[in-house]
């Protein structure tokens, strides 16, 4: 169950990491009330980016039909499986971290205007920032004991 202070909400954003189906369904809903579907996506690096509009990027894929929460969220958690599965040492995700806990994959969701609000000094958007819906990756999740 997502809890409120696990959401970060900040001017129209959100931020939300966590490591559960249940979740990442939960958290694409709330996402999806910024825009009702998504056109397409690009993957550069481990991050993957989903588009309310179309966009002239070299690396933005199309959908055949735009989608909705309902069906972008099998193609996305499928996607951050596969990125799970081929976890080696020079994987985007890094190596695993060395700590006194348990560690495992999760994935982070970033929305609306979080991603800017976050890095106000040092961010510089990306040209097609404006038209992300949201921006996934696969990430450790650290345990402490």
């Amino acid at each position: 169950m997502i809890k409120k202070r696990e959401v970060s909400e900040i001017c129209g954003g959100v931020m939300y990491e966590g490591r559960e189906f249940a979740n990442f369904e939960k958290i694409m809903d709330i996402v999806f009330t910024f825009h009702s579907s998504i056109t397409g996506y690009s993957v550069k690096g481990n991050t993957m980016k989903l588009y309310w509009t179309d966009v002239d990027d070299k690396s933005y894929k199309g959908f055949p039909y735009e989608m909705d929460s309902k069906s972008a969220v099998p193609f996305v958690w499928g996607w951050l499986q596969k990125q799970w599965e081929n976890q080696t040492s020079k994987s985007p995700m890094g190596e695993i971290p060395d700590t006194d806990g348990s560690v495992e994959p999760g994935f982070q969701v970033r929305a609306g205007n979080h991603f800017i609000l976050q890095y106000r000094d040092s961010y510089k958007p990306e040209n097609d920032d404006c038209y992300v819906l949201a921006k996934i990756k696969p990430i450790w999740i650290v345990y402490g004991k």
